[in-house]
């Protein structure tokens, strides 16, 4: 019921949007950017981007039965390490022909109740065929971060019909190019206090700088399957500057800073096999920092630091130590060697 609802109220929508579209004839290709945020299977939570299409006879309005397709890919395949390729491929640098384009990585990709493509990243259909007069494609959001094409593909039958998607075009055969950028942003406050307003906007994730003569901490844990693994939310780089500056001031130690997060966020795969691990390293509020001669548990100097900034700071980070497999332990628990800070 709630479905049908919805397509009806969906179908106003589109019919609308026939009603005050400007052009005859608009473009052949038309391009869109869009931002979703990648699948969370630690919380189960996920997006999913809805695809809606019709066809019109452009003379009386009548609802038309057109064939579509629509098709999921990648941008570009990973080259280099430049700043362009870590946008579109989110830091990954492995094995692009099995990675995941939707969720369940492991389900029948892109979903339609009337699909007759066996190929789980396209989905070939009728925009009539479903009883509700307009096609309703679902793309549930993969786990990984990064960018998508996703192509639409509508066979109008003469230019004297309309097909409609996001506006509405007469061609007789008509293209929505959208790039999805699967991505972890963080809201960002600005404000224009002389003016008497301020304004939010999506901000990404922040890399950690390269170390200058003045820093005193060093990046660790790049692989050639994620060589870009020192991203975090603005708030966390900050705090993990400050405390690379306080640790070496009381010990004279340099911080090494390991994995925070990749360059989109979501899933970190650090076995390299597009599934779930390093579980807390997907939003850029988590840092792990290497032993370096002393346990977790011995290190009260850098567990005081944190603490000490906890007291000041909104975000509250504390120190959590790890045993040998990687699991949380008490504070006083002699097991806990490895060193892992939460932000959030």
């Amino acid at each position: 019921m709630h479905k049908k609802i919805r397509i009806q109220f969906l179908l106003t929508v589109l019919i609308f949007l026939f009603a005050i579209s400007p052009a005859w004839g608009g473009g052949y290709i038309h391009h869109e950017y869009v931002w979703e945020l990648p699948f969370d299977s630690s919380a189960d939570t996920y997006s999913t981007r809805e695809t809606i299409i019709s066809c019109y006879n452009s003379l009386n309005g009548e609802l038309l039965n057109c064939p579509f397709e629509q098709e999921i890919t990648m941008v570009t395949p990973y080259e280099g390490n430049s700043d362009e390729a870590i946008k579109n491929n989110g830091g990954h640098t492995h094995d692009y022909t099995t990675r995941p384009l939707y969720w369940p990585a492991d389900g029948e990709g892109l979903e339609f109740d009337y699909d007759t493509s066996s190929d789980p990243k396209m989905v070939v259909g009728r925009t009539n065929d479903n009883g509700y007069k307009i096609a309703l494609i679902l793309h549930h959001m993969p786990e990984i971060g990064g960018r998508m094409l996703s192509e639409t593909r509508v066979f109008v039958p003469d230019p004297l019909h309309w097909v409609c998607s996001r506006g509405c075009y007469s061609n007789t055969e008509t293209r929505y190019q959208t790039i999805i950028d699967v991505a972890i942003y963080e809201n960002t406050f600005i404000n224009y206090w002389w003016y008497g307003f301020s304004f939010l906007y999506l901000s990404p994730l922040t890399e950690l700088p390269d170390p200058g003569e003045d820093d005193h901490y060093v990046k660790t844990g790049q692989k050639t399957t994620h060589p870009r693994n020192h991203y975090g939310t603005t708030d966390t780089i900050a705090k993990l500057e400050d405390i690379a500056k306080r640790y070496f001031m009381e010990t004279g130690r340099t911080l090494q800073i390991n994995d925070i997060s990749l360059p989109k966020g979501g899933l970190f795969d650090i076995n390299a096999n597009w599934k779930p691990s390093h579980i807390t390293h997907r939003t850029g509020t988590d840092a792990d920092i290497d032993v370096d001669k002393k346990w977790c548990v011995e290190d009260s100097k850098l567990r005081d630091l944190v603490d000490g900034l906890a007291e000041e700071g909104e975000n509250r980070p504390h120190l959590l130590c790890e045993n040998e497999n990687h699991e949380p332990v008490d504070d006083n628990d002699k097991t806990g060697k490895y060193k892992h800070i939460d932000f959030d």
